[in-house]
């Protein structure tokens, strides 16, 4: 074991720092310098998605150094689906000829987080995943159920345990809503971000974490899902197919190639079992056209768009990235990042964003909402 470290309660109140000095902050600014010089090395990937099933063509779901959210409606198979993900770790083969864990020998260590789910049903999880790697007890291996903790020690011991483990390289926490006390508190939504953004970094591991989308639409819930999905290397949505009992993931954010649609049922022995995409999901991707998105919508969608950032100025990254979490619950429809740009272009040609010139700084001019596009949807 490393040497343990006293971890205090997430929220409780820290003793006041005496004030530091310019100097000390442009000293410790230096650290972080990154020059065109510096050899700094390609993250290695901690699992990847084969493509068609083709082993040369792969995409990434998750690097070391990052994190990733999955998101999804309940009863959408959230926990089968990132169980999936997980089993690939322990497998020689391709889970379902698709995933492929990659964690290197000395980062092997996996730990799993349920904070929701009674100890009966997570020991069920933990069979299942056993059963779909081809494993039956593995010390690499290590899962906890958190519900009985109250909010703020669940978020305490998970950090403990992350500092306090050799060789680790993977954890999965399920879900993060149950490790914050407001998930639209933005102070508290960025403390968590800023978390999983030190963690990873600090020790080199990839998080995966499940979030609830809202109930009326497919944003991922409060403040909190906002700034997760922000930062998250790859953001992966789970839902039932209409009419079926297939649940289909698909990608909506990832900063790496992206993976293709996937598809899933459940067996009689409670097991996940590859599907086939339904069709209308595939067409849908391939055939709708920015054009066909009604005026009615895009004005929603932009207001959704300014509304999560309480209607500050966006710049052209910020607003690509709102798109990207909130397009899927306005206009139905699954999408890639040209067709979000595309949206983009014909907001601004419609005058439903503006680019004031007294805002713009350098070559950079944000985009702001056209004040009655939001008087009118206020008022709705």
């Amino acid at each position: 074991m490393t040497n343990e470290i006293n971890i205090p309660l997430a929220f409780a109140k820290k003793p006041q720092k005496p004030e530091t000095s310019a100097e000390e902050l442009l000293e410790e600014l230096e650290q972080h310098r990154i020059l065109v010089t510096d050899e700094i090395p390609e993250p290695e990937i901690a699992i990847k998605m084969f493509i068609d099933e083709n082993p040369d063509d792969h995409a990434i779901i998750g690097t070391l150094g990052n994190f990733s959210v999955l998101t999804g409606k309940a009863k959408s198979k959230k926990t089968f689906a990132i169980g999936i993900l997980t089993a690939s770790l322990f497998s020689e083969k391709p889970i379902m000829r698709t995933f492929q864990g990659c964690l290197p020998t000395d980062q092997n260590k996996v730990i799993y987080f349920d904070t929701e789910q009674g100890k009966w049903h997570v020991q069920r999880s933990l069979k299942r995943i056993c059963r779909l790697a081809g494993i039956t007890d593995d010390n690499r291996f290590s899962v906890y159920g958190l519900r009985s903790e109250p909010t703020d020690r669940r978020l305490a011991l998970i950090e403990a345990k992350i500092y306090n483990t050799e060789n680790l390289g993977f954890v999965v926490i399920d879900g993060v809503r149950d490790i914050t006390f407001d998930i639209n508190d933005p102070k508290e939504a960025s403390d968590i971000a800023g978390r999983f953004l030190k963690w990873t970094e600090e020790r080199n591991i990839h998080i995966i974490t499940i979030l609830h989308q809202n109930k009326g639409d497919s944003n991922a819930r409060g403040h909190l899902g906002t700034e997760l999905i922000n930062k998250a290397e790859t953001v992966l949505a789970v839902e039932r197919a209409n009419n079926s009992d297939v649940s289909v993931v698909t990608p909506t954010q990832t900063r790496n190639k992206e993976p293709e649609p996937f598809a899933f049922e459940i067996d009689q022995h409670g097991l996940p079992f590859k599907a086939r995409v339904p069709e209308n999901d595939r067409e849908s991707k391939q055939k709708f056209t920015p054009d066909m998105v009604t005026e009615e919508q895009l004005e929603k969608l932009f207001f959704e768009v300014f509304n999560q950032e309480q209607f500050k100025p966006l710049g052209y990254d910020q607003t690509l990235r709102q798109l990207a979490v909130l397009h899927l619950g306005i206009i139905a429809r699954k999408v890639g990042e040209n067709f979000l740009k595309n949206l983009i272009t014909r907001a601004r040609n419609e005058q439903i964003i503006l680019q004031p010139d007294e805002l713009q700084k350098g070559k950079s001019k944000p985009n702001i909402l056209n004040p009655d596009i939001r008087e009118k949807f206020e008022k709705v």
